[in-house]
């Protein structure tokens, strides 16, 4: 969702005002001071890292729910769930830095009129092309790694990071139009940005194709062919949509209509990065091939795709899902 590209914006902001730097050693004191009457002067560092789901933004991101939610914490917290946990341990500038990036974020989609959503599109093509970068590098580094033996299955790993980057960056800049879903000509200029998205993961995707071409020859082998397979047919056939049931009851309401037995929920819970995203990639727009790429991109965890399949065919029965 566009609302990480909103709150990225505003960290960098904070975190780049709130330090010093070598660029800035000819300045005295930050560019624009945010600390608390009681707090310390301490520079702001932070990190945006992988969406992490044990903790209280989980429940607006429930299947049931479907609310975007982020999570703001402060790591390592050596109170974390004891009983000092309290607000006197917490730093009052820290605290207050992100009350401001809260807050305008918040303040920035609510009043977001049709230039500010084009503001926000434009931050999240930027974004987006440097978060389907990164999915190439990674690629490229599993591809160069790749022996004899595991060549073919790391290319289609690899090539499945990037296009999996790129399928999440495209979904999520078509997703602004929520902010004016009547408006025609800003869900063109979204459409055209998603496609600019596509072609530039088909960039990568062609240097992928070339380091494969050049490693299958230097170990000796023949280049990857892009056929699918007799089970990655039948996942392709498969898109999964998810029915008024699954938000009917709101949190976690919808667990109830999945009947599992333990050895099944612990093959699943073993076998799939994780059920919950799959849940929600439940939307209409990916098949489940599409499906495995995406957890495979963003858990460690390699996805069993026909876990995943039969997976998907335990929610159908529930009702929760259509092909």
């Amino acid at each position: 969702h566009y609302i990480n590209d909103v709150m990225e914006n505003y960290y960098r902001y904070v975190g780049e005002t709130n330090r010093v730097s070598l660029v800035l050693s000819g300045r005295s004191g930050y560019i624009n001071r945010i600390v608390a009457p009681s707090g310390s002067d301490e520079p702001f560092y932070y990190a945006i890292e992988q969406h992490y789901g044990a903790s209280d933004h989980e429940v607006f991101n429930d299947w049931g729910v479907g609310v975007p939610g982020v999570m703001m914490i402060t790591w390592p917290d050596n109170y974390y769930h004891t009983s000092e946990d309290r607000p006197d341990k917490c730093d009052p500038t820290q605290l207050k830095r992100c009350c401001v990036i809260s807050a305008a974020s918040a303040y920035t989609i609510a009043n977001a009129d049709e230039h500010m959503a084009k503001k926000i599109a434009g931050e999240t093509f930027s974004n987006g092309n440097r978060r389907i970068a990164q999915q190439a590098a990674r690629a490229h580094d599993m591809l160069s790694k790749a022996n004899k033996e595991n060549f073919g299955h790391h290319y289609q790993q690899a090539r499945g990071y990037i296009e999996a980057s790129g399928w999440n960056e495209a979904e999520t800049l078509e997703r602004i139009i929520e902010l004016f879903p009547a408006d025609p000509a800003l869900k063109a200029y979204l459409l055209k940005q998603s496609a600019l998205i596509g072609q530039q993961t088909n960039v990568h995707v062609q240097a992928l194709d070339q380091l494969m071409i050049d490693r299958a020859k230097a170990l000796g082998t023949e280049p990857i062919s892009q056929k699918p397979g007799k089970l990655e047919k039948q996942a392709m056939k498969i898109i999964p949509n998810e029915t008024s049931l699954v938000k009917q009851d709101g949190y976690g309401g919808y667990r109830t209509l999945v009947e599992l037995s333990r050895d099944e929920s612990s093959k699943f819970r073993r076998l799939i990065g994780s059920t919950s995203e799959l849940e929600r990639l439940c939307n209409g727009r990916y098949n489940a091939l599409q499906i495995k790429y995406i957890l495979d991109t963003q858990y460690r965890r390699e996805s069993d795709l026909q876990a995943i399949i039969d997976y998907l065919e335990k929610l159908k029965q529930s009702g929760l899902i259509t092909y």
